[in-house]
């Protein structure tokens, strides 16, 4: 596109935040910093927009070209409803600069970023339009993106540089493909044909170093957990929107409920299709304090309203509060594999068990017992009066054909059609 192509075209203005740049700079020298910053500026001109104003050392504005909905560009056929999540400006964006790591010399890092809409409007010849754009900065919140607080001290640094080399190894396994979903029934206690919902699991493949259960708390701690929420919900809609009659729920970090950018295609997609919303729950998993409980409340009540089923995910473990249930009032409860596992073996845990399960059906309707995987555990459950079960006892976790496979969003979302 060329300079005057730009300057009479519909454009946006995003804000861009990285979020983790004194990370980087603390971990990979102040270059690295400097040099991420310079790179995500790069990529903003890459892709036709251009740099209207740097704010600070970790934010820039960025005037960008607004693509037309896809089923509007010359030369397609119309897009139906479903996909039109593909045009949301800020999910775009978003992928767009995070498409590949970092990288400078041999060291690679993952950005953590935030891409902000602050307004459109059709520039002229003049700058009068980037004076508004900082304008309405002005009024604008900072994205709220939970980091820990970077430490000078050796170990610290060299625990971040492992943590991120596993979340790069993590991108590299979406976009070559290693990473799909199998999806395992939750049923009922005394009918096992009877299913409440499948969940969707994570399954890696290639680097030994990725397991779901190691994956997902490092994205969390180094603030990507986004992207692996991003293609997992998109996959379970996208599986959602094939088979009208299934009910499917998918893992959702606490850590994700504000309203980032790349939540504008998913919600776009559930608003304009509640009965496909009312098939999909999403297992809110608290595994690290929220640093906007009041957010993350607000957040799932819009979930809710939109008609999805929300439900609580390892209940009696990690950092779910009473305040949080009672505020979001969940649908399904799901009592931590932990607990059913210590009922099996102590009279004293057993009786937990039965009050945490009463006291669980005061908060949610439905209430389910994780990591069933022998007949003690299902006694444990039967005991507890806790009428949904999940574990490979009862319902092991079942490929799909075709393989539920995950892509990095950006191979989603490159194609930008502009006028």
């Amino acid at each position: 596109m060329t300079g005057h192509e730009m300057g009479s075209a519909q454009q946006g203005y995003a804000l861009v935040e990285l979020h983790n740049r004194a990370h980087l700079s603390a971990v990979y020298g102040d270059e690295f910093g400097v040099s991420a910053m310079r790179v995500l500026q790069w990529r903003v001109t890459q892709a036709g927009g251009a740099v209207a104003l740097i704010v600070d050392d970790n934010r820039f504005l960025a005037r960008l070209p607004l693509p037309r909905p896809l089923g509007e560009a010359p030369g397609r056929t119309a897009v139906p409803l479903d996909e039109a999540w593909v045009a949301s400006p800020a999910e775009r964006w978003h992928a767009q600069l995070t498409r590949t790591p970092l990288g400078f010399g041999t060291r690679q890092a993952l950005p953590v970023l935030t891409v902000t809409t602050v307004g459109k409007t059709a520039l002229g010849a003049n700058e009068s339009s980037d004076l508004w754009a900082l304008q309405a900065l002005e009024t604008h919140d900072p994205a709220i993106t939970p980091l820990a607080p970077v430490r000078h001290t050796e170990n610290w640094r060299r625990r971040y540089a492992e943590q991120m080399g596993i979340a790069v190894a993590f991108h590299h396994a979406l976009t070559q493909n290693q990473a799909s979903l199998v999806f395992q029934p939750i049923v009922q206690g005394t009918n096992h044909d009877h299913v409440l919902y499948q969940e969707a699991l994570l399954r890696l493949a290639g680097d030994s170093r990725l397991t779901a259960m190691r994956v997902v708390p490092i994205l969390e701690q180094v603030g990507v957990v986004g992207t692996l929420d991003h293609v997992v919900i998109t996959t379970v809609i996208n599986r959602l929107q094939e088979a009208p009659t299934l009910h499917l729920g998918c893992n959702l970090s606490a850590l994700s409920l504000a309203p980032h950018g790349w939540w504008d295609g998913p919600l776009a997609r559930l608003a304009a299709q509640p009965e496909l919303a009312a098939r999909l729950t999403l297992e809110i998993t608290e595994t690290a304090p929220l640093a906007d409980g009041l957010g993350a409340v607000a957040f799932t009540r819009r979930l809710r309203a939109l008609g999805c089923q929300i439900a609580l995910d390892d209940f009696g473990a990690g950092y779910t509060s009473l305040a949080f249930a009672l505020a979001v009032k969940p649908q399904v409860i799901k009592i931590d594999a932990a607990l059913v596992r210590a009922a099996t073996d102590s009279g004293n845990a057993a009786g937990r068990l039965v009050g945490l399960a009463a006291f669980c059906r005061s908060l949610a309707p439905e209430i389910v017992a994780e990591g069933i995987e022998n007949d003690a555990d299902i006694r444990a459950a039967a005991a507890a009066g806790i009428d949904w079960l999940q574990g490979r006892r009862v319902a092991p976790p079942m490929s799909t054909h075709p393989r539920a496979s995950l892509c990095a969003p950006a191979h989603a979302l490159m194609e930008c059609p502009y006028d």
